[in-house]
């Protein structure tokens, strides 16, 4: 799975910037921190931390807020070897850094504005050379901490028509939560703003010690929409669509149901 392991990647080279937050901190004082001077300085440690040459580029127009509980990164920006293809107008992060000592991510609030997602991010040639011989166990990669999310919003979330061939802005909201053995938790609700109908609301579970993810996914769509677009298929009526099931991500078998009109 190149494209999961290369989010988790870049989530995971993210959590290092909050590291740096942290790191600064103790070594520097709130006081210095919590200046305009310091703000500067801390975001551009944070574009370094995320930042891979040829790869990821991270821009942070400016970080506020009371630091380093709250994060207020404005106008960011990720680029690859082909140009811009995110932006974010406003990220806010409520969390408990401290907790990073039980090597817990306790985020109370992580709230999205103006996201727009203008195509997928491209490999660089070296990755795409790299994964053909590599082998995957069918797992997913760990994270280094417990991650908790009690409150996940976004707005807006515009998506360019390159990726999935129709233009399309939907609002987002959800949580997540990692356990001390390693089991993840997921549970979602996206719903479209620029059509009659689109929702879709998803719980997920995974297991890493057994390798079993569980899920339940239940969408429905209006005539016309993303589905219509992704078959190729114009006149396509109204869509419900549901998944469930759960097994090993090597094998995973699920029941699916679909009905039109």
């Amino acid at each position: 799975m190149p494209q999961a392991t290369r989010i988790l990647k870049w989530l995971g080279v993210g959590l290092g910037g909050l590291l740096v937050v942290v790191a600064a901190g103790l070594a520097l004082g709130y006081a210095w921190l919590r200046s305009d001077g310091g703000g500067d300085w801390l975001a551009r440690q944070i574009e370094q931390a995320v930042s891979s040459p040829g790869e990821l580029q991270l821009t942070i127009g400016r970080l506020e807020g009371d630091l380093p509980a709250e994060l207020r990164l404005r106008d960011i920006r990720l680029s690859d070897a082909e140009g811009q293809w995110l932006t974010i107008a406003g990220l806010d992060v409520d969390w408990q850094p401290w907790d990073l000592l039980d090597r817990v991510l306790q985020i109370d609030a992580l709230a999205l504005s103006g996201v727009e997602l203008a195509r997928l991010p491209v490999a660089p040639a070296e990755a795409q050379e790299a994964a053909a011989p590599e082998e995957d166990d069918g797992g997913l990669p760990s994270l280094p901490l417990r991650v908790r999310i009690s409150r996940l919003s976004a707005d807006e979330i515009a998506l360019g028509e390159p990726v999935l061939g129709q233009a399309a802005r939907f609002t987002l909201a959800g949580e997540a939560s990692g356990r001390e053995d390693g089991r993840l938790s997921a549970g979602l609700e996206l719903r479209r703003l620029d059509a009659a109908e689109a929702r879709l609301l998803a719980t997920l579970d995974y297991d890493p010690s057994s390798d079993i993810l569980t899920a339940d996914v239940d969408a429905a769509e209006a005539a016309g929409g993303l589905l219509a677009t992704l078959l190729d298929l114009p006149d396509l009526p109204r869509a419900e669509l549901r998944l469930t099931g759960s097994g090993p991500l090597s094998a995973w078998v699920g029941d699916f149901a679909l009905s039109l009109g």
